[in-house]
Parts: structure tokens; C-alpha cells; sequence
């Protein structure tokens, strides 16, 4: 007598995408900090094919959401590498963190 998990909506960003990328949505605030982390921005030329319930007025020249969010994108191989330093850096921290718990004589249970 389990809960049933409910598989999630696939957004058209999960079937749409263009070979070779990974996408995600910015704030207009953070667009120059994920440009610098290798983002770039997804132009309206590529919106019906890649997000096409994204609104985008005629003058626009970026895929936008709602108004406030701007669909970007970065290279699959980039985007791995990211995800990998973030892993590494993350496993750095908490073998760290272990290693002081064990230093103090505190054990740490796992949840």
C-alpha cells in the first residue's frame, strides 16, 4: 500500500532541445553571470523550436517568460564539466566536514 510517485511534466525544453545543449531560464539580473559561466542567450529565431509556449514580442531578440526570465543555453560538454567541479568541490567540502566530526569525536548519521 505505497504512495504512487507521479512521473513529472515534461516542459517542451525536455523534448525541444537542439542536440548538444542544456538550457535553463535566467533572471534578466544574473544574464551577465551565466554568460561569464559559458551561458549564452537563445535568440527569438530558435523559440518555436525550442520553447514555443515562451512569450516573445515581435522586437524582441531573446526568448523570454513571463517577462522577467530569459532562456539560455550552454554547450552539453561545458555544462558536464560544470556539474562535475561542482560535484568535486562539493565532495571536498564534506569530506572536510567529516574529517573535523571525526577529529571531535562526533559521528554524523546519514539521512
Amino acid at each position: 500500500m505505497g504512495t504512487k510517485i507521479r512521473e513529472p511534466r515534461k516542459s517542451p525544453l525536455d523534448t525541444n532541445k537542439e542536440p548538444g545543449y542544456e538550457y535553463r531560464w535566467s533572471a534578466k539580473n544574473k544574464v551577465n553571470m551565466h554568460k561569464s559561466e559559458g551561458y549564452e542567450v537563445v535568440s527569438s529565431e530558435d523559440k518555436d523550436k525550442v520553447a514555443p509556449h515562451a512569450y516573445s514580442s515581435s522586437e524582441d531578440t531573446v526568448v523570454k517568460h513571463n517577462d522577467d526570465l530569459i532562456l539560455m543555453k550552454i554547450k552539453k560538454d561545458k555544462y558536464d564539466q560544470r556539474q562535475a567541479d561542482k560535484q568535486a568541490q562539493n565532495d571536498e567540502q564534506m569530506a572536510a566536514v567529516n574529517a573535523a566530526d571525526v577529529k571531535a569525536g562526533l559521528t554524523r548519521t546519514r539521512r
